[in-house]
């Protein structure tokens, strides 16, 4: 059976004159909608104006999720304050229902909670942040220049250590026949790390236990 590639999914519509990217059931007034009285989720102005900064420069990627049941907005409350501080006078919103309000709070929470129990990889991050042939924009992903320094400063630490123990037989050994030696022996022995397999090395080179690395 031949498969039949997707055609590409290219701008679903506009809101004002932002962009839409993301499946909607309506292009509502931002007026029009109701803020959920029980969010209980505060959003810093720095958070919103970053939101509003990566929604007027890559479109609306997510709608603004509200319930049939109350009316009220279950999922999107900052990306509302974004679009007031941009001016929009409409955005793309989702309509859900609910068999009653406990679902519906309960969505509410857990569209706030889920994403925050997450582990970052942070060393994955950083290598993502800093492809040159991608060319992220920090800003535009949602990282703070706090955060960039932060993960920064760490794994420069991380990278020093690393490299410092990657170099470490290539410095000490003497000759490419130690070296040739000190791969056959960690091969044989399994080694927890290299310093402990240089010693190893060592005494096998020079006769005496406990032979000083260099």
């Amino acid at each position: 059976m031949k498969n039949n590639p997707q055609k590409p999914i290219n701008q679903r519509g506009t809101a004002g004159n932002i962009p839409v990217y993301c499946r909607y059931d309506e292009i509502a007034e931002v007026e029009k909608l109701k803020p959920n009285p029980r969010n209980y989720n505060r959003h810093q102005e720095r958070q919103i104006k970053m939101l509003a900064k990566i929604i007027l420069a890559n479109g609306w990627r997510q709608p603004i999720k509200v319930s049939t049941l109350s009316g009220f907005i279950v999922g999107g409350h900052a990306r509302l304050e974004a679009a007031r501080i941009l001016e929009a006078t409409h955005v793309p919103v989702e309509y859900q229902h609910y068999e009653n309000e406990k679902q519906e709070y309960e969505d509410l929470i857990a569209d706030n909670r889920i994403a925050l129990l997450a582990d970052e990889d942070q060393q994955l991050l950083r290598d993502l942040v800093n492809d040159a042939g991608i060319g992220i924009d920090a800003e535009l992903a949602g990282l703070t220049a706090e955060a960039m320094g932060q993960f920064e400063k760490i794994y420069d630490q991380h990278d020093r250590e690393v490299s410092n123990v990657v170099r470490f037989p290539i410095v000490c050994l003497a000759n490419e026949e130690e070296y040739n030696l000190f791969q056959g022996l960690k091969r044989k022995y399994g080694a927890s790390s290299d310093e402990a397999m240089f010693t190893i090395c060592l005494e096998h080179i020079t006769g005496q236990k406990g032979a000083a690395s260099c």
